[in-house]
């Protein structure tokens, strides 16, 4: 990575930051609400059997009523499957995702360091990539995206390292809030891009 290009990210995640930091909890409520709701009507979401979903963090669209809502279709849809991820090396920037099985299952996460909640036994769960599973829509979270599918993370890596070693590539969405969505956002040649971007207004087809 450019040192120009370093320092635009750099400087692109502080702005954002600040941005995000001035938002009140209802707000994001309210816009994650939205956003839930673009991607339960779209057709790539609906046809997906093996879906993966960050689970929310601080400054992040709320994805645990859409977890939650999955869960329980998986009651009564065997063949749907719900993958989250585990930071399994933070050193390393490496994380898998791993099978939650029920609501009570994910009920049962505890907060990791970082206060992300993860299961404890991921190591025996199934598992993307290790067990030869294959998404078909990956939701993936980030600090600052684009309609043009660009997508700033947070600076560790690990969704850049984890996007690499999957192959077909599943469709990728980006849930964003409205302060998230830039004009366009500082991306080097091997930065991945999202297929999709979903604003509380919208979705952008990249």
């Amino acid at each position: 990575l450019s040192h120009t290009m370093a320092a635009l990210k750099k400087a692109v995640r502080s702005q954002v930051r600040q941005l995000l930091a001035a938002v009140p909890p209802t707000t994001i409520r309210e816009e994650s609400t939205q956003v839930l709701q673009w991607v339960r009507q779209s057709p790539w979401h609906q046809s997906a059997k093996h879906i993966g979903v960050y689970v929310s963090f601080e400054g992040e669209v709320d994805t645990t009523p859409l977890i939650e809502e999955m869960l329980t279709r998986r009651a009564v849809e065997p063949d749907l499957h719900v993958y989250v991820p585990i930071i399994t090396n933070p050193a390393r920037s490496e994380m898998v995702f791993a099978e939650v099985s029920s609501l009570e299952d994910f009920h049962g996460f505890r907060p990791n360091k970082w206060g992300i909640l993860e299961p404890a036994d991921w190591e025996t769960r199934l598992q993307v990539v290790r067990d030869g599973v294959c998404l078909d829509v990956l939701l993936v979270p980030g600090l600052a995206f684009d309609a043009k599918g660009g997508r700033l993370g947070r600076g560790k890596g690990f969704y850049d390292r984890f996007l690499a070693q999957l192959h077909p590539r599943p469709v990728l969405a980006g849930l964003s809030l409205s302060c998230q969505l830039l004009e366009e956002v500082p991306m080097a040649a091997d930065d991945v891009g999202m297929d999709y971007v979903v604003v509380p207004d919208a979705i952008h087809c990249c």
